[in-house]
Formats: structure tokens, C-alpha cells, sequence
């Protein structure tokens, strides 16, 4: 009976009811272009999606990924519940910081860094090298392009600065294991990737994570 009503009104006002269903698909349209724009996407979204496998995201309520400095505490117990779940085949774990190249005292602009968990990651390609490990790093195409960096070199990092002096604080040297093709990045974008705990230890952020990247067993929605 209330199924019946609500048909017959939906079809007695076919004006209203194409204008709510247009609203509705642009509104949708543009909340997915803002969250492609936000996260830095330059190609197809369904052809990263077939790349990394990672089809589903876990973020912190109401927010984008990486778009501000929410977190999730205790990563490593709710990654072990999320890989609990069925039809769950792998977690991937990311947190976003930026850290700083340092030169001498002096340091360079902001670069994006991403923690990630070698063995299950879906930010990049490498192209050149391997997977960092425990004071390596992942650097992308264009900031081994402008550094001049190559698999085996060296450089310096900074988490944070002294605000008062403009100086890099506690750096770091950090070798270069590999060079990556970084999926999500706007062109000519400068960044890269270490290990979760490296960033974690590095930011005073100890079991945080800014997302987790979920990949589904073969016919699991």
C-alpha cells in the first residue's frame, strides 16, 4: 500500500522527480571530482584501481585522504580487524607526512611522505630498485630527476623546523633504495616513501595511520 502511494506520487510530479534525481547526479558527480582532485589523481581512476588491486579505502570519519591531519589510532589492532574480515585479502596501511630535504642548515620546500608497509602497498610503482626498508627510502621520478638522485645515494630529511631560524630540525641521512612511478601524484609532484614506522617515529605519531588501502578477494563486493 505504501509502496503503491509513493509510485503514484512519484510518477504525478515526473517534473519534480527529474529534477531530484538530476540534482542527485550532479551532486554525486561532483563530490567524486572533488575527492579525485583532492587526492591528486592524473590518470583514469578505474585504471589505478585495476593497478594497485586496493579498491577500497578505510579513512577517518567525514574526512578525505590526506586532507588533513585526522588519524586512526591503534593502526596495527585495526588492521588486524579489518584483514579478520572475510573476503578481506590484504591491508595496507598508509600515513601522510611531509618532511623536509635538508641542505647544510638550510631546507628545502615541504615533500609529501608516505609510510607504507613494503610487503602490501598500492601508492606506487617502482621502477628502478626495491621497496625500502628500515632508514631507506622511495623516491619519486621527479624528485630523483631534480635531485640528481640515483638507488644508493644518500640525502638528509627533516621532519620538522625551527620556525625562528628557518632551519631543518634533528635530520636524518636516509638511503635511496628505489625510484617509483607514485600513482596518485599530480605531475612533476616531489615525493616519497619509507616504512610505517620510520614516519611514525620521525612525526611523534607511535601506531598511527592516516588510511588503510583494502584489496578483496576475486568476486568478494
Amino acid at each position: 500500500m505504501i509502496v503503491s502511494a509513493f509510485l503514484r506520487s512519484l510518477f504525478r510530479r515526473g517534473g519534480r522527480t527529474a529534477l531530484a534525481l538530476s540534482g542527485i547526479a550532479v551532486s554525486a558527480a561532483l563530490l567524486l571530482d572533488m575527492t579525485m582532485l583532492a587526492s591528486g589523481l592524473t590518470g583514469s581512476f578505474g585504471d589505478l584501481l585495476g593497478v594497485s588491486g586496493y579498491a577500497l579505502r578505510v579513512t577517518p570519519r567525514g574526512s578525505l585522504p590526506f586532507d588533513s591531519e585526522a588519524g586512526i589510532a591503534g593502526g596495527d589492532e585495526v588492521g588486524r580487524r579489518i584483514a579478520r574480515v572475510p573476503g578481506v585479502r590484504a591491508v595496507a596501511p598508509v600515513l601522510g607526512a611531509q618532511f623536509y630535504l635538508a641542505r647544510g642548515d638550510s631546507a628545502g620546500e615541504p615533500l609529501f611522505t608516505s609510510g607504507i608497509d613494503p610487503r602490501a602497498q598500492f601508492l606506487y610503482r617502482i621502477v628502478d630498485g626495491r621497496e625500502p626498508s628500515a632508514g631507506e627510502v622511495a623516491v619519486s621520478e621527479p624528485l630523483a630527476r631534480d635531485e640528481g638522485l640515483a638507488v644508493g645515494d644518500s640525502i638528509r630529511l627533516a621532519a620538522e623546523l625551527d620556525v625562528s631560524l628557518g632551519r631543518a630540525r634533528q635530520t636524518r641521512a636516509y638511503r635511496v633504495s628505489g625510484v617509483a612511478d607514485f600513482l596518485y601524484d599530480y605531475a612533476d609532484q616531489r615525493s616519497l616513501a619509507m616504512p610505517l614506522q620510520e614516519v611514525q617515529r620521525a612525526t611523534g605519531r607511535p601506531g598511527e595511520v592516516s588510511l588503510f588501502g583494502v584489496a578483496a578477494d576475486e568476486g568478494v563486493d
